[in-house]
């Protein structure tokens, strides 16, 4: 049998790519701070090469995520990222929220739903439980007006 699993990156380029999602958090802080959107592609950029060169690193592509839903609104961007953590880490249960948020953005209800449905059903009882209820609703809300208007 073949394992197809990835393979763990060298050292020197772990060491690497914890420098570059160093240098993606500085940029981003950056942005935050009012420099806007060219410092956001800046931290974009670095996310990348963190990844690029340990491609097993969850955190960054979370975090790349994260900057692609909330600070550029990438909604497709940020759904891969996710995805990926999701697929690295099952057990990262706040991916899946935050997915749900970014399909909820793009208007993808449906897909909304099924992310906030399926974070609850396994972290439901977290800090973050209270909100995906609310969101859970809003979605459910967004798509029955939606599909109330197209019925029309």
């Amino acid at each position: 049998m073949i394992d197809t699993r990835p393979k763990r990156a060298p050292m020197w380029k772990r060491w690497w790519a914890r420098w570059c999602f160093l240098r993606a958090t500085f940029h981003r802080h950056w942005g935050n701070l009012g420099s806007g959107r060219a410092a956001y592609e800046r931290a974009v950029d670095f996310f990348t090469r963190a990844v690029e060169s340990d491609r097993l690193f969850v955190n960054a592509y979370y975090q790349r995520g994260v900057l692609y839903w909330r600070e550029i609104q990438n909604y497709h961007h940020a759904i891969r990222d996710f995805t990926r953590v999701l697929e690295l880490d099952p057990q990262r249960t706040l991916a899946l929220y935050m997915r749900a948020l970014a399909y909820q953005s793009r208007g993808d209800y449906d897909d909304a739903i099924a992310d906030y449905e399926r974070f609850l059903s396994v972290d439901g009882g977290s800090v973050w439980g209270e909100s995906a209820r609310i969101q859970l609703d809003g979605a459910r809300d967004l798509r029955d007006a939606r599909n109330a208007h197209r019925a029309r």
